[in-house]
């Protein structure tokens, strides 16, 4: 092989890599945004909104989070919107 081609191979695999990189790497997540939103909304945060919300960060804790919300008597569409901006 000419260093050429070994020169192109790299890159192409180092261009691969990343691409991979950037689609596998989770969102920045946020507790915050879901407890601001909760905020902004009139809902007190507590230890169970806060823990809710830092349960939404995980890619498998939204519906646990909108769970925990709703059973602390947050509405369904605010609790599923905070838990959302906890994801993102």
């Amino acid at each position: 092989m000419t260093l050429h081609r070994i020169t192109q191979g790299l890159a192409a695999l180092a261009l691969t890599a990343a691409a991979a990189l950037a689609f596998a790497a989770p969102a920045h997540a946020d507790a915050l945004a879901c407890t601001d939103h909760l905020k902004a909304n009139g809902v007190r945060i507590g230890p169970i909104a806060a823990a809710a919300c830092a349960e939404g960060e995980h890619w498998d804790g939204h519906v646990r989070c909108v769970d925990q919300l709703t059973a602390a008597n947050v509405g369904q569409g605010l609790a599923e919107n905070a838990c959302h901006r906890a994801a993102l």
